[in-house]
């Protein structure tokens, strides 16, 4: 009987160009341990074929996102400049573009009840899209109060400001009845009554008509303190039929209707750091808040739950290098940067959400890029081309470590 011989079978690629080793390579495959294999105890199983899925946009590829239970599972895949949704059956391009560059796109999501929001970062601009959009109006004021009968319209529906007497005559928000809103001490002040008025959020008898009830088909989106923004409360393009006009000579309509309803589109928001230019280049969410990763900064802004504007901001602790991408791993983020990584927690505090776990911050940071979670893992290479896990153990080998040294 002719004897046995063992085949050894290379278990990795592997390069090693310092040791002046023989290239090995592993085509298609990944090593698994078998013990009931009489030859080496080695099995060498195939990694399922690729198959072409299909073709989007002009190219190059600059990644995906898809979240069960966020916008119908949709994939959205950034294809050159362009932003494209698909249901599975139909592939839409959303309206507005993305910066020029050839670089990947971080996306993040942001949901609540009522609420679905998809963010954007394409390594310069910070995006959002809520879906088919909302038409939407801004009422600006120009500094100066208003005057006591000032009348603002908003739908059908009448609004009149008074020094006092909410309750005269029988307010019914009609055009021959306005609804009384009672004017403040300043113009932010009045905006805000006027903002309490249309979702009936206020003083009943108090900062407006005791009677008053909510607008029926407009809702405030953001109050500002010379600004206040109105929104249709159906998306849709029949929003931008409803009327808004005013008498005062302090506030002034965008427009005579709310506009844009009925588009699938990606709104830019400014990160409020320097000139409001600050280039967003990573994105996670935690806690409800989104967390943002800026460019040239060790700071991390945050917009809160529900919220669609940049407010709050974190900064890396351990080391005062700049984040170069942040990741959602657990109940935690992880900020990621250049000498440094640091394992953030959320604290339940509205005014400071995040603070540093103790002891789990890592004195070696990453390649600009390459975190990846998976399950509760964060696998990333750090600046030395070394591939590490969470516990910032070594996981690459010194093959790996030769492919990345010389890709970099």
């Amino acid at each position: 009987m002719a004897e046995q011989v063992k085949i050894p079978l290379t278990r990795t690629t592997w390069r090693r160009d310092y040791a002046g080793g023989v290239e090995l390579k592993l085509l298609n495959r990944f090593f698994e341990s078998d013990p009931s294999s009489t030859i080496d105890d080695t099995a060498l199983i195939a990694r399922p074929g690729t198959t072409f899925y299909r073709s989007v946009g002009p190219g190059p590829h600059r990644g995906n996102y898809t979240q069960p239970g966020i916008f119908d599972g949709d994939l959205f895949t950034a294809s050159g400049t362009k932003i494209y949704r698909w249901d599975g059956t139909t592939q839409i391009e959303l309206t507005g573009s993305l910066n020029a560059e050839d670089t990947p796109v971080s996306f993040t999501y942001q949901a609540s009840p009522g609420i679905q929001r998809l963010w954007i970062a394409d390594n310069d601009n910070l995006f959002v899209y809520e879906g088919l959009s909302k038409s939407r109006g801004n009422l600006d004021s120009n500094g100066t109060n208003v005057t006591a009968g000032d009348v603002v319209r908003i739908d059908a529906v009448y609004y009149e400001f008074v020094l006092s007497g909410v309750d005269t005559g029988s307010p019914a928000g009609t055009s021959a009845n306005p609804w009384k809103v009672l004017r403040g001490a300043d113009a932010e002040a009045s905006l805000g009554n006027l903002s309490d008025a249309v979702g009936a959020s206020g003083i009943a008898g108090g900062t407006y008509s005791t009677a008053l009830i909510a607008n029926p088909n407009v809702e405030v989106r953001r109050l500002l303190p010379l600004s206040l923004i109105v929104q249709a409360k159906v998306a849709g393009v029949a929003g931008d039929s409803i009327v808004t006009t005013d008498v005062s000579v302090t506030l002034t309509w965008g427009a005579g209707t709310l506009l844009n309803g009925g588009l699938n589109s990606i709104t830019a928001v400014a990160v409020p750091e320097g000139d409001g230019t600050q280039k967003a280049i990573s994105l996670c969410t935690l806690a409800g808040f989104v967390i943002i990763a800026v460019a040239q900064s060790q700071r991390m802004y945050l917009i809160r739950p529900g919220e669609f504007w940049v407010e709050l901001f974190v900064s890396a602790e351990s080391e005062p290098d700049r984040v170069l991408q942040v990741v959602t791993v657990g109940s935690s983020f992880w900020a990621l940067g250049e000498s440094t990584i640091e394992p953030f927690s959320a604290t339940g505090d509205a005014d400071f959400p995040f603070t540093p776990i103790q002891g789990r911050q890592m004195s070696y940071g990453i390649l600009a890029g390459t975190a990846l979670v998976l399950e509760d893992q964060v696998i990333f290479v750090d600046d030395k081309g070394i591939v590490r896990d969470s516990s910032g153990s070594r996981i690459s080998t010194h093959g790996i470590e030769e492919e990345i040294r010389l890709r970099t």
